[in-house]
């Protein structure tokens, strides 16, 4: 319980400062709203709808945030598709004939050699939806352990078609900028927001902030839940009380 807290703190805090960061800069920069307050702004805000609603505000919220950021996603493809006059079957073929459709990687020198990746990636999925409160909380507030299971299967399910959407958008983050001549920033995480600011649209770059703000939010209200859960539970024995007054 203690490295989930731990865990979970670091990489709750690390993801909204960098998604709080992109928001200063592409909105409230402009607008005059210190770096401190627009962070404070967002931490209230979720946990004024957290604490009102508890668990089945989270549920709801995220799947209308999980939403919201495909929404996100999908549009950023079709419109990018549309800057390089791509078809649905054009934009298939434009990205499994490029570099970036690569998938096994079979030399073990590469830190992309598939036997590693395929053993890391399992050990990821076991600590993050066996050991994290943060995934599990979802599947601990079904109502019997058949729907669990549900969700579980139809979530994994879900989730590769999801990959491929996200890896589908980075690629074609490259081949647009590699076919307009942009040079790119040497940080992969961000490049979608360089471009969605700099280059792509006013529509496209409203889009990429609300897939942004729907991210920070899923994120974070999610893990606040799931810190304040095992805090509660695991250290100050708020079950064992409650049995007790019972």
């Amino acid at each position: 319980a203690f490295f989930f807290l731990l865990s979970r703190t670091i990489g709750a805090a690390l993801r909204l400062y960098v998604v709080a960061l992109v928001l200063q800069r592409a909105v409230f920069d402009d607008l005059g709203v210190p770096f401190w307050l627009s962070v404070l702004i967002t931490v209230m805000l979720i946990w004024v709808y957290t604490f009102r609603g508890g668990m089945k505000t989270i549920i709801w919220t995220d799947t209308f945030q999980t939403l919201a950021m495909l929404v996100c996603v999908g549009t950023s493809i079709v419109l990018i598709s549309q800057e390089l006059n791509l078809s649905f079957q054009g934009l298939v073929d434009t990205i499994d004939q490029s570099a970036y459709s690569q998938v096994f990687f079979w030399d073990f020198k590469d830190s992309r050699y598939f036997v590693k990746q395929f053993f890391s990636g399992a050990f990821i999925a076991i600590v993050m939806t066996g050991l994290d409160q943060d995934m599990m909380q979802k599947n601990l507030s079904c109502k019997s352990l058949g729907d669990a299971q549900k969700n579980m299967f139809w979530f994994s399910i879900i989730l590769v078609f999801v990959n491929i959407l996200f890896l589908s958008l980075g690629a074609l983050l490259y081949i647009y900028a590699n076919a307009k001549g942009i040079t790119l920033p040497e940080k992969g995480d961000d490049v979608f927001p360089f471009l969605a600011l700099n280059y792509f649209s006013a529509f496209l770059g409203i889009v990429f902030i609300l897939g942004i703000v729907a991210i920070t939010y899923a994120s974070a209200d999610s893990a606040l839940t799931a810190l304040t859960t095992s805090f509660c539970v695991d250290f100050l024995d708020f079950g064992k009380r409650t049995e007790q007054e019972r």
